[in-house]
Order: C-alpha cells, then sequence, then structure tokens
C-alpha cells in the first residue's frame, strides 16, 4: 500500500481494502451464491467430460476386443481346417490304394512334415471301428506308440459319432476326453471304406 499523506487522504484509508458496506445491500450475498453455482456447474461438467470419456474409451476397448476376437476365431478356424485336410489326406491314401502297408503310412506323414509343422497333433491312427465291443482296434500308428497304451474304449456318444460319420462319411470332431496317450484331447476322424 502507498503511504501518502494530502487533503482527504491518510495513510490507514488506503491499505485498507474496502469492506461489504460500501458495496449494494445483498450484492455480497448474490456474488458468494454465483461463486457457488460457478464451483457446482464446472464439477458437473467436469464428470460429465469424464464420463463421455469413459464411454469411449469402453466402446473402443469393446471394438478392439470384438476385432481381437474375430481375427483369432478366423485363426482357430483355419487351423482346425488344417488339421481336417491332413486327415482327408490320410483318408485319400486308403481310398488310392487296396493296401497299405505300416511304411507307406509312415511315409506319407513324414512327407507331410506334420510332427514339424503341426506339434499338436499326438499322432495319427488308423482304427477299425469294431460295434461290439464298442472299441477302436489300431492298426497303423505314427508315431509309433508304446505298448501299454490301449486302443480307446468309446463310450455311447461317442460310438454314435463314429458310425454317423461312417454312414455320413464326414469328418469328425470328438468332444474333448481322456486319450489313450494319457491326457485329455481331441480326436479328429475321416471314414475309410
Amino acid at each position: 500500500t502507498r503511504c501518502t499523506e494530502g487533503p482527504g487522504r491518510n495513510a490507514l484509508t488506503e491499505s485498507i481494502p474496502p469492506t461489504d458496506r460500501s458495496r449494494p445491500p445483498g450484492e455480497s450475498r448474490l456474488v458468494r451464491w454465483f461463486g457457488y453455482a460457478l464451483v457446482a456447474a464446472a464439477c458437473a461438467l467436469t464428470l460429465l467430460a469424464w464420463q463421455s470419456v469413459a464411454g469411449r474409451l469402453a466402446a473402443d476397448a469393446q471394438a478392439r476386443f470384438e476385432s481381437f476376437s474375430a481375427a483369432r476365431e478366423l485363426l482357430f478356424d483355419r487351423h482346425v481346417k488344417r488339421l481336417f485336410d491332413v486327415a482327408r489326406s490320410f483318408q485319400g491314401l486308403f481310398l488310392a490304394s487296396e493296401s497299405v502297408s505300416a511304411a507307406e503310412f509312415r511315409t506319407h506323414y513324414e512327407i507331410l512334415r506334420i510332427g514339424e509343422h503341426l506339434p499338436e497333433v499326438v499322432s495319427v491312427r488308423m482304427d477299425v471301428w469294431k460295434p461290439v465291443p464298442q472299441a477302436l482296434e489300431t492298426r497303423l500308428r505314427v508315431p509309433a506308440g508304446r505298448d501299454e497304451w490301449d486302443d480307446p474304449r468309446v463310450d455311447a456318444s461317442r460310438a454314435h459319432w463314429i458310425e454317423a460319420a461312417r454312414d455320413g462319411n464326414f469328418a469328425l470332431l470328438t468332444a474333448p476326453y481322456r486319450l489313450p496317450e494319457g491326457f485329455t484331447g481331441v480326436d479328429i476322424g475321416v471314414p475309410v471304406y
């Protein structure tokens, strides 16, 4: 504050800010309520902006998730189709010849490089379906299996699908079950007559 003295002035009056008494009556109350309203409006606009941004982020995340899911589904479909094509190639091997030796079966397996390109394939087998006692008798297996792996017993549901695939000449993808190798997996099968 300036401290000057002169007519009508003294240092004391210039250093004290004007009080509410110098404003018209009710103006200070109006200014206070206007300030409160301004703060409340700013908070409300901030919340609305946050909600808008959160909605856009959620929509973007959902779109990315759906895009990723569609891409993964497409890759899975292509991979399963590739596995079915491998099974169909073995079907073609049996349809092209009256008999297939174990050496020819193994050679076909090695030419396709299944062990290298499809490491999830545990084995390729040629099984003979025996309706009584509902079992598959393994005739050929690549890679060669251990003797303790028994021929798989088949439950009634799986037997139904094996016979339907045989009768309709379509490829079969089983539900997960306990494989003869000792862990859970699926079979992809095609009929050979």
